[in-house]
């Protein structure tokens, strides 16, 4: 496969190989950041607040599992030469969803990353809600809209709670990723429950890990109120259908709850969640 370069990446050979197109670079002076996040932590907005964050400092925004889902392509099935793209300055990578992957992240030891969890309960419900309803196709005929389809028609199949009965185990193992990251002295850990209405002091708190001081509070402030969307009630088909946390009290049994209890005692315990 064509080695990839700060500009482009020539088509490769094989037409079912993927086709990466890594922008320019940003300033060069500017060491780049990764960004990570659990699906349905808030990743979109993580996404959105940050990648213009960053062109407002002056580096470049760029998604490697973008171009997958583009082009139809599973993570796990990524080409190692992936890890190529990860240059040392001058772009802000991800958001990178928590999920199996043939790839690692090679800059993690050395720069500054950050990381969004959510209550895994709270997780399943949004999940659910979003396969079924709301999760846009991927836009190709591929491996991937064919699994896709599979994961939608088996929760459109099922009810709430036996789907989260059912990806419960999913879910836990995506928060061993989350405690294998945790290794890392330059990645720090936001929860949702404490950004989702206190979106002005996140955006600060993101702009100083980062170390992007230029951006004054002002800046800061007026992105967190553009970003501030609260639905005044639920919307079951729109992507931000209810930013409220706890909202598994409110749509599962409470035998479920306690079995997802049972589940994730140590991930509640360790992050601070109420049971």
């Amino acid at each position: 496969m064509t080695t990839m370069s700060d500009s482009s990446v020539s088509p490769p050979t094989q037409s079912d190989d993927p086709i990466f197109s890594l922008p320019p670079a940003g300033r060069a002076d500017i060491s780049s950041v990764v960004v990570m996040a659990l699906a349905k932590s808030g990743s979109v907005l993580l996404e959105n607040i940050v990648r213009e964050m960053a062109a407002e400092v002056g580096i470049t925004p760029y998604s490697p599992d973008g171009d997958l889902w583009k082009q139809g392509i599973p993570l796990k099935d990524a080409p190692r030469d992936i890890e190529s793209v990860f240059k040392e300055t001058g772009y802000c990578f991800g958001v990178f969803r928590l999920a199996s992957r043939s790839y690692s992240i090679p800059i993690l030891d050395t720069h500054r990353s950050v990381l969004q969890i959510r209550d895994p309960r709270d997780i399943l419900v949004s999940l659910y809600f979003s396969l079924t309803q709301s999760h846009p196709r991927p836009p190709t005929e591929s491996k991937l809209s064919s699994s896709f389809d599979r994961s939608r028609q088996q929760a459109l199949g099922s009810t709430i709670d036996e789907y989260a009965l059912d990806r419960s185990r999913w879910v836990k193992n995506r928060f061993d990723e989350v405690n294998a990251l945790l290794e890392y002295p330059l990645c720090r850990v936001f929860r949702y429950e404490d950004i989702i209405f206190e979106k002005t002091q996140w955006t600060k708190d993101l702009a100083r890990h980062f170390g992007w001081n230029e951006l004054g509070s002002r800046y800061l402030k007026d992105l967190a109120t553009k970003h501030d969307i609260r639905p005044k009630v639920e919307q079951p088909d729109a992507h931000i259908r209810s930013v409220t946390p706890g909202d598994h009290r409110r749509k599962l049994k409470v035998e479920t709850i306690n079995k997802l209890n049972e589940t994730f005692a140590p991930i509640l315990e360790q992050f601070g969640y109420d049971d």
